[in-house]
Parts: C-alpha cells; structure tokens; sequence
C-alpha cells in the first residue's frame, strides 16, 4: 500500500560521539565457548520483534529517519516536515519486507528516496539513501550526507558500550586484527586508508607500522546486554563515528567522509548502503555469528538462488614468475596436473599475460588488454582449452582500473584517464612518479568500453573465473578532480560505475566468477561481497602464522574466506584452509613422491571445506607472537558437522590444550575423529563444552585438525 502525507515536525536525536581506547586487542568470545546453541536460539526469537518495531518505525513514523544531509545549509530535521512525502512497504517473501519512502522539496524540485529491506529472519535491516534533482537549474549544496545518523542503545550514564571491529588489509602479518574500545564522549571515527573500502596504507620500512586501515563491519554492546552488528557497503572512502555522551543514549553516523555538492537537473546520486542487525543477549558473539549466517544467505554471490562456489584452484606461479608464463608452460601444468589426478578444479592464470617480452615487469604493462605475441602466439584460448580438456575451469586476472604509461590504453584513451594529484601524501610519491593512472569509470563510455572489451575476451577466450585486481589508491584521485562545489562526486561517480561495470558483466555471463582482489582484500564491503568472492584476502603471502591471523581475524565478520597454499606441508596446508583455496604447487616436479604428498594434502581440504562455511568460535587469543598457540572452530550446525583447528606456533612450548567447544547440543554425543588418523573418541555435547576437548600438540611447529559429527 502506498500513501501520501504531509510530515509533521520531526524529532531528532542530534549528539556527537565517541571512545575511550583501550590499549588490549580482544575479541568476542575469544578464550570461552559462552555462546551455547540453546541460549542463542532464544535470543534471536526473543530479539525479532523489538527489531522488527525500530525498523518500522524508522522507515515510516515522521521524525524517526534513521539518516541525515544539510541541503542549503539547512539540516534534513528541519526541512522533511516542509516537503511533500509518499510511502510504501511491500512484502517480497515470507521473510523480507522492503519499505520505500520518497521525499520532494517543492521548491528546489529536490528528490530523496530511502530504500529499505527488512529480514526478519535475521533481525536485521539494509536501506540506502538516493538523491535526484527533477528540476530544471543547480539545487542548492548537499552536504554532511549520513545515511547512518541515529541513536541506538539504552540512555544511559554507564560507559560500558562497548565497540569491536577490525584492523583491514595492509600486507601485514597482523591483517584483520581484532580491535576492542570502550564508547565514550570524544567521538570514535574510523575510515579507510586511500579510497579503499578495507585497505590500510602503503608498505613502510619493516620498523615502521603502515596504516592498517579498518573493515568497515561493527559489532556494539550495550550496558547490561543486548546490542547491535553493523556493516557499510560502500567500496570507496567511508567514515564512522560513535559516541557516548554521559546521561544519553550512543549516536552512530555513517556516511561518506567527504560530501559538499550541487546536481545538476536529471542528476542523480546514491549514498552508501547501511546494514543493521540487532541481537539480544549478554555475549556479542551472538551477533557475530548471525551477522556471518546473513551474509552468507543474502550478501554472497549466487546463481538462480544458489550459492556459487569459489575455486580450489592450481597456480604455477610458485614455481614460474608472472612474466614468465608461456602457452608451452601453462599447458604442460595443466596436462601434469591431469595425469597425476591432483584433485584441482580451477587452472588459476595471475598477473604477466599482458607484458611484453623485454618490457620489464608485469606492473609496466597494467593498460594492455592483448596478451604478449611473443610468449602467447596463440592468445589465451589454447590455455583455456587446455584446462577446459582436462576438466579444469579457468580464471584469469585483470587488473582494468589502472593505466600505466606507454600502454594501449594510455595511448588510445587518455581522454578516459585521471593522472596522479600533485596533491599525494607523501608515502604515496612513489605512486605519482611510477606514472599509475586511474581509469575513470564515472564516465560511461570508459566503463562501456571495459564491459565490452573484457565480456568479450570472457566468451572468446573461455574465462570461468574473472579475477579483478586494484594496485593503487584512488581517493586522492577521485579528489582531484572535484571543483569546490562539486566534493565527492567523482567517488560517488566512480564507485556507481564500478557496481555498474560488474553487475554488467553478470549480465553478460550469468554464471561468471568474480574475484574482488584489489591488492589482497583491500576492497572488502557487503556491496563487493554479494557480488564477488575476495580469493587473495591479503597480500601477505604463505607465512603460515599470517595465515592463521587471517582467518582467525576475518572469519569472525565474513563468512566466506581461505587462501591456500604453496607448499605442500601439513603445517603450511592447514594454516590456510579454508573455503576456497589458492594452491601454488610445483606442478612441474617430476618426484612421485611429491604428487602423492600434495594429493593427499588437496584431498583433505577438499573433504572439510564445506565445514568452513559454518559458525566460527576463537577458542583462544591470536598474537603475531611465534611462541603462541591459537585456536578455533567451525561448527555446520545444519549438517551436525564441524571442526577444531588448532596451532602450536613454532616457538611455542605448550604440548596440550583443553578447548571448551560452542553451540552443540548438550544431551547428544558426538564422533572425534583425528584427521592425522587413530581411533575415533565419542564424547558428549555438556563434557565437550564444559569439561572441554584435549588435544595433544608434541612438536612445534604443528597443526592438528578434529572433526565432529553429531551421532
């Protein structure tokens, strides 16, 4: 049902905000098993209708607008009262309602339009905020634009909420690290690194830490119990704050870091995408876990509604170097890989296809499209057909949004390009003098001309997986080029256009695999992640304790992560397990004895990797430290599956643990089964998750793998 009201006077609640910083890096739940599967049910039913009551109340009761924008130097609390407003709600499906509602200023001809999904399934609500211009001149300035402006939580004189989040992506051994900060008056404010929506700073001097940036997801407690998971979508610079002052309840603001524009008639913009997911209870893992149960059903790449799934895929490049790779060499892999059956599904083609034979590394060649004449004579097709011949997909790198000097699209399209900003901070010189231009897809002919070319080259090559990559940081770009009274517009351009040339190439090709790279997991947002897989989640490569941090870090937000391997040892295997996996074997070995080694290492994470998709529970600490242990576990609650993976690190004494298991059911017993072999022990759900589960760890480094299957 739609209806047309006048608004009456809004009420909003205005207050700035923030947090006190705690030196510990913690995260929830980490050392306990608190959160049981009795406990959680109860409280995501306990939690749905006092979600579904603020989520319908801010998306249609005046005065609840759970966003806010100054327009003419005006807030939006003070002018949606004066404007004319039409609203909707519609149920999609037994579990989905999308609530739509449409303001217009009858002066300026201004249009805002705010969209909304509920799930009620999860507690949890998804809106996003557009701006059009239907009239006929210039509106006045929009700025200060925060499709995230409310106040959520108790009012309340305690300074126990509490905020927990994670470092981003900075080819840092510490990558995702978990971060713990209690809320109080001076405003807490997070944002990205350089334009990217996870990305931390450039590599520095190993003495000195790089800007690690932040994963734009967020998990809040309230004083006393309950709380909120939170989680940006906006593949570019984003900004959050949070405060607490004394006496009231906590503010959040999300947004854009920097808006100050005018549009001109027919122009229109969005803003990010805001997620909420409320949860009840007094263990914040309980959002964690459901807010990785709701991206995985809504915000993960699917096909006529079934989830796609990520390779386990064979790269040759942990033998031969990216400008390296030949036709001869590639198919001889492939072939190799064929007839020792090595369990592979993907042949996995990465950066160097482009560069020119004698024409330095593979980064000089980032704006041609053609492969090298010389090393492919053939083109790409012939290594397609190879894997294709030998049941083995293939994926291929690209890396479209960067131009280097000299290449085919610099000399043909530079009227498409922004050049480097004399304006660069400075540990990002080295960007300006090596010459990186950016492609700008807010313009829609370059962006045309990427999904043609590219879909192209998919249908005539033979590509099954699209690999895109993003070596730079564009914000200083974007920024550039923006006129005073035009700030953000070219990011909120570009990032559109981005959505728009890969929901374009799923169009083409519906059932194409996309990898979001950006330089190893720089890009990792609930926009990228409902249409794309992150394959490389970190640049920070095959260093098993980097490895385990990763997955011990990232898997408490998204559900779907993993990395690989490039040797074939069970320490080295197990710490990059996971849901897909990128395996850099030497697939030209010639030792018998080499292949049945890593065919048994692939076999094995082929039969678990289906567990990784389930509920994650730390069951320790993480440190960088070599002399720890750390721990976890995997729980497939709709299979009565799951899995313990533990690592003693190689300076580390400890010889046993005792891990204290989650969610299981207390009066079932279940299987353990060792995957270095033995008897199979059967304990209970209560001794599993009280008493606990020992395992032995007698050499260092070492790393153990116990499944469990309800019986």
């Amino acid at each position: 049902m739609t209806t047309s009201i006048r608004l009456r006077n809004p009420t909003f609640f205005r207050v700035a905000f923030s947090i006190i910083i705690l030196s510990q890096v913690l995260s929830c739940g980490q050392g306990s098993s608190s959160v049981k599967e009795e406990s959680v049910g109860a409280a995501i039913e306990v939690n749905r209708q006092s979600a579904h009551d603020w989520i319908a109340n801010a998306f249609t009761v005046s005065g609840s607008e759970p966003f806010s924008f100054t327009y003419d130097g005006i807030r939006s609390a003070a002018l949606l009262d004066m404007w004319r407003v039409s609203q909707s709600t519609q149920a999609l499906d037994a579990q989905r309602v999308q609530y739509s509602v449409r303001y217009r200023d009858p002066v300026s001809g201004l249009e805002v339009c705010i969209e909304a999904i509920e799930h009620l399934d999860y507690s949890a609500v998804e809106w996003v905020l557009k701006f059009k211009n239907t009239g006929t001149i210039n509106t006045p300035i929009l700025h200060d634009i925060w499709p995230l402006d409310t106040k959520l939580g108790p009012t309340t004189s305690s300074s126990n909420y509490v905020l927990r989040y994670a470092d981003g992506s900075a080819q840092l051994v510490s990558d995702f690290q978990p971060r713990q900060q209690y809320i109080g008056t001076p405003p807490i404010t997070l944002k990205p690194y350089g334009g990217r929506s996870s990305g931390g700073g450039p590599m520095k001097s190993p003495s000195e830490q790089t800007e690690p940036g932040v994963l734009p997801f967020f998990n809040v407690s309230y004083p006393g119990g309950d709380g909120f998971t939170a989680g940006i979508g906006w593949t570019g610079q984003w900004n959050a704050t949070f405060s607490h002052p004394d006496g009231a309840a906590l503010q959040v603001n999300a947004g854009m870091e920097r808006t100050h524009l005018y549009l001109k008639p027919g122009e229109e913009i969005r803003s990010p995408s805001v997620l909420l997911l409320f949860w009840k209870g007094e263990d914040c893992a309980v959002g964690q876990m459901y807010l990785r149960r709701l991206l995985l059903a809504q915000y993960s790449p699917r096909v006529n509604g079934q989830l796609q799934v990520p390779p386990v895929a064979a790269s040759p490049n942990g033998t031969i170097p990216f400008e390296r790779v030949t036709e001869a060499n590639m198919k001889q892999g492939i072939e190799n890989i064929a007839a020792r059956t090595l369990p592979i599904n993907t042949w996995w083609m990465d950066a160097g296809w482009s560069t020119l034979t004698g024409a330095g590394t593979w980064a000089s060649s980032v704006g041609n499209f053609d492969p090298d004449p010389i090393r492919f004579p053939n083109g790409l097709k012939p290594v397609a057909d190879a894997a294709h011949a030998n049941g083995l997909k293939f994926l291929l790198w690209f890396e479209p949004e960067r131009v280097m000097p000299n290449t085919w699209m610099y000399n043909n399209h530079f009227d498409w390009l922004i050049p480097p900003s004399a304006n660069m901070p400075a540990d990002m010189i080295g960007m300006h003098s090596a010459g990186f231009h950016l492609v700008n897809l807010g313009i829609p002919a370059a962006r045309d001309w990427l999904r043609q070319k590219i879909s192209r080259m998919i249908t005539d090559i033979g590509i099954d997986i699209y690999r895109q990559d993003f070596n730079m940081y564009p914000l200083y770009y974007w920024r550039s080029q923006d006129a005073p009274d035009r700030e953000g517009m070219t990011e909120i351009q570009y990032v559109t256009g981005l959505y728009v040339l890969l929901d374009g190439l799923k169009e083409d090709h519906p059932e194409l695999v996309i990898d979001n790279c950006a330089a190893g997991g720089r890009r990792i947002d609930f926009e990228m992640l409902r249409r794309a897989f992150v394959l490389t989640r970190s640049d920070y490569l095959w260093d098993p304790v980097g490895q385990q941090n990763h997955t011990y870090g990232l898997s408490q937000w998204v559900p779907i992560s993993g990395i690989g391997a490039v040797n074939n040892d069970v320490y080295g295997m197990r710490s990059g397990m996971g849901y897909h996996g990128l395996i850099g074997f030497d697939y030209y070995s010639t030792n018998a004895a080499y292949w049945t080694k890593s065919n048994n290492a692939v076999t094995q994470l082929n039969s678990m990797r289906d567990l990784f998709l389930g509920d994650f529970t730390p069951l320790t600490g993480t440190t960088n430290d070599v002399n720890s242990c750390v721990a976890w576990e995997f729980h497939r609650k709709d299979f009565g599956k799951g899995l313990v993976q533990v690592f003693r690190r190689e300076g580390c004494s400890q010889e046993s643990m005792t891990l204290r298991l989650s969610g299981l059911i207390r009066s079932r017993q279940y299987q353990l089964a060792d995957q270095d072999g033995g008897t199979p022990q059967w304990m209970t759900g209560d001794e599993l998750m009280d008493r606990g589960l020992t395992i032995q760890l007698p050499s260092a480094p070492m790393a153990k793998v116990i499944t469990f299957t309800l019986q």
